[in-house]
């Protein structure tokens, strides 16, 4: 793990001038960062990157940079300079329009000049976390679902208590789905505000089923049977991944069971009979020859083609990403939400959060912007940017974008089911940031997919996590 408080003295060397960038680029080497992380640091603190250091992505396919992505409209001098990091949510045009929205923010508020950054995925953490050690956070930023309490641990995060008593005195409030706005509250204080949501639904293709006389199932037995009769011949009807997307089916279907990572207090808990038989469950299908041996090496993307290629059930968020032709996906359709062996139900999702920073000097401006953030969702959303989120107010959900068939199967069936990460725990507690950046729950899915032994398996994702959770509290 790279050292944080020898990284932050090198960016206050580098800001004061003590350092130049090839210097600093020789330092942060030599602390351990990545060639990301380092681009990241040079962007945020105002230098060009080299090319041993590559800056900070400014779309979704990381190939610009991100001076590329700020936004040129912004006020040359202004009363309060805002800079907001955002996460590349969706495809290139989510970037376009997340840029046009902060320069038409910059023109009806003259006293704030808000600078736009997309920070890549494959750098996120390295690069706040930096950010946050050398005293140059963003004032605003998105993020991961877990990121707001993560850093709250840490005083890095600044309290939204005044914007959520506006909100609740104008009535906007009212419009969250009930218990999101509560979903965020650390220590009293509510340190992030959900903008949308994500979560994990599983797909069938109509089409398919219906050439093969099989009705859709609605328990886990029923599924296993109708993908066993739709696989052979070197086809495999459930599609599935090896990276983290493979872990989150995974803990979807452990939650679907009742179980989960955690206990209701907090502890990590992984070998316990409900998770044993969720675990079982994919090997089963493994074994069955409806999920292809193969998958451990899988992507999602990978995944996705196969459920365009001919594959029979898949995993997806709620709005399929446009990862499919316009006739897949009119024939794919969400199950409604499977019955476990007990009879429970549930599943994965997240809260997508925006966030003001401790180290802003411009605390109340950066809030004016979130405000702002939040009345752009049906923009924000809009299918064409492919996002695949979920609005988490009221008032979007009902726009002709979200009333569809499909979408309503979503919201009734299955996200009155869903859980976050901490499953059991109905809290978001600052290690759950640790636990989705770790690589232990992506070996976990892989090793069920290898078919190793299932005790050995699940006894040694429990020692791991528990040992990630255990780093992360000491921090």
């Amino acid at each position: 793990m790279e050292d944080i408080q020898g990284t932050g003295e090198a960016i206050t060397d580098l800001l004061n001038g003590r350092l130049s960038r090839r210097q600093f680029v020789g330092r942060a080497t030599a602390l351990g960062l990545s060639g990301a992380a380092i681009g990241a640091i040079l962007a945020a603190c105002g230098s060009s990157s080299t090319s041993s250091a590559p800056a900070v992505a400014s779309a979704s396919t990381g190939a610009a940079s991100a001076s590329a992505a700020a936004s040129t409209a912004s006020p040359a001098a202004a009363a309060a300079d805002i800079t907001f990091w955002d996460m590349p949510w969706g495809n290139d045009s989510y970037n376009t329009e997340a840029m046009a929205l902060v320069d038409q923010f910059n023109q009806a508020n003259q006293g704030i000049a808000v600078k736009y950054q997309s920070i890549g995925w494959d750098q996120q953490f390295e690069a706040f976390s930096t950010a946050i050690g050398a005293g140059q956070a963003p004032d605003v930023s998105t993020g991961p679902s877990y990121q707001g309490p993560q850093f709250a641990k840490l005083g890095a995060i600044a309290p939204l208590d005044t914007l959520i008593a506006t909100l609740s005195q104008n009535g906007k409030a009212d419009d969250f789905f009930a218990g999101s706005l509560e979903g965020y509250k650390y220590k009293d204080h509510y340190i992030s505000l959900p903008w949308s949501m994500d979560i994990r639904v599983l797909w069938y293709r109509s089409d398919l089923l219906a050439a093969a006389k099989i009705q859709p199932p609605t328990t886990w037995d029923e599924l296993r049977a109708a993908a066993k009769q739709l696989s052979g011949r070197g086809k495999y009807a459930m599609a599935f991944a090896g990276d983290p997307f493979g872990w989150q089916i995974l803990l979807a279907l452990m939650i679907n069971n009742g179980g989960g990572l955690f206990s209701a207090d907090g502890k990590v808990a992984i070998v316990t009979d409900r998770n044993r038989e969720a675990a079982k469950f994919v090997q089963d299908m493994v074994r069955d020859g409806s999920i292809s041996p193969g998958a451990v090496t899988m992507t999602s993307d990978d995944m996705f083609k196969a459920i365009g290629q001919g594959a029979a059930f898949g995993w997806d968020s709620a709005a399929l990403n446009n990862n499919y032709t316009p006739e897949i996906n009119q024939a794919l359709l969400p199950l409604s939400m499977l019955k476990g062996p007990h009879g429970d139900q549930g599943t994965l999702h997240w809260l997508v959060p925006i966030m003001v920073y401790s180290q802003s000097k411009h605390q109340a401006e950066a809030a004016t912007f979130v405000a702002y953030w939040l009345d752009q969702m049906p923009a924000i959303l809009a299918p064409k940017l492919g996002t695949g989120l979920l609005p988490i107010q009221k008032s979007v959900a009902a726009d002709p974008d979200f009333q569809g068939a499909t979408l309503q199967t979503v919201f009734s069936n299955w996200l009155p089911n869903a859980k976050y990460t901490s499953a059991l725990d109905p809290t978001m507690f600052p290690e759950l940031g640790a636990v989705e950046g770790a690589n232990v729950l992506t070996t976990f899915i892989q090793d069920l997919i290898s078919l190793k032994d299932l005790e050995s398996t699940l006894q040694k994702a429990q020692d791991g996590l528990s040992q990630v959770v255990a780093i992360a509290q000491s921090q």
